[in-house]
């Protein structure tokens, strides 16, 4: 079976729902893929009518001072899924060998940097910047900004399922038990890639002569590499790295 969806913002929503993939405990590996995003804190709100959107008006806009726009996190354009079981009987009992196979597309990866605590794209969602630190001085450098994502998700699951009859009365009384590997090959599809420029700390908010926060460069620009260079950041190398990866899942149960 072959899908195709894309998501993009439209408005804003209830309990926050523009995600990123981030590793999370107790999900499937769909689910860690397609988490909540920086946006909306690094998690979902669990309350309705509590959205990041409205923390900090400057979060709806770029660096440039251009409103966001592009794809969200878990936007995935092509996915193809298949499985298939096969049953054997024999004696008194029965075997079920079932095969799961999926492939998406990768994610759409966001450069973003912290501003007062608030975190902003700082070419829009799906964008890529290119920065690396001058060897001579450290400063940050700008190398360009491009449509990026991650590589793409596949994931190969077996299940194993045997049962046998314990009772010549009651052919419904059966024990049985059962295996699942998931990821049987291995193949550490990334689930999470580093898209902080910054490796921790924020750069300052542009400010007005009396020190308040200069809200009419946060919404229409403003340079924010100077900004971090005037104050020293240190650059994430990891930026644009896989730092989490899907592995191999064993469970049982009988």
């Amino acid at each position: 079976m072959t899908e195709s969806s894309s998501a993009w913002p439209n408005a804003a929503r209830t309990s926050g729902s523009a995600p990123r993939p981030t590793p999370t405990a107790g999900c499937t590996a769909t689910q860690r893929s397609d988490r909540t995003d920086v946006s909306d804190g690094g998690a979902g709100r669990s309350s309705p009518n509590v959205d990041r959107a409205f923390d900090e008006p400057f979060m709806s806009f770029d660096a440039s001072g251009k409103v966001i726009d592009g794809p969200l996190a878990t936007d995935r354009p092509h996915s193809i899924k298949g499985f298939g079981y096969y049953r054997l009987k024999w004696w008194k009992m029965e075997s079920w060998l079932g095969v799961n196979q999926v492939w998406y597309t990768g994610t759409p990866i966001s450069t973003y940097v912290s501003v007062w605590g608030a975190p902003v794209f700082v070419a829009g969602r799906g964008k890529f910047a290119d920065i690396a630190p001058d060897p001579a001085t450290g400063s940050w450098v700008l190398k360009g900004a491009r449509d990026m994502r991650t590589t793409s998700y596949s994931q190969s699951d077996l299940n194993f399922v045997h049962e046998m009859h314990v009772s010549q009365d009651n052919d419904n009384l059966k024990l049985g038990f059962e295996v699942n590997v998931s990821n049987l090959l291995n193949q550490r599809s990334p689930t999470f890639v580093e898209q902080n420029l910054i490796r921790s700390g924020s750069i300052n908010r542009p400010r007005l002569a009396d020190g308040s926060p200069d809200y009419k460069a946060l919404l229409t620009g403003y340079d924010y590499l100077a900004n971090a260079n005037a104050t020293n950041k240190i650059f994430d190398s990891r930026e644009g790295l896989t730092t989490a990866s899907r592995t191999r899942a064993l469970s049982a149960s009988r």
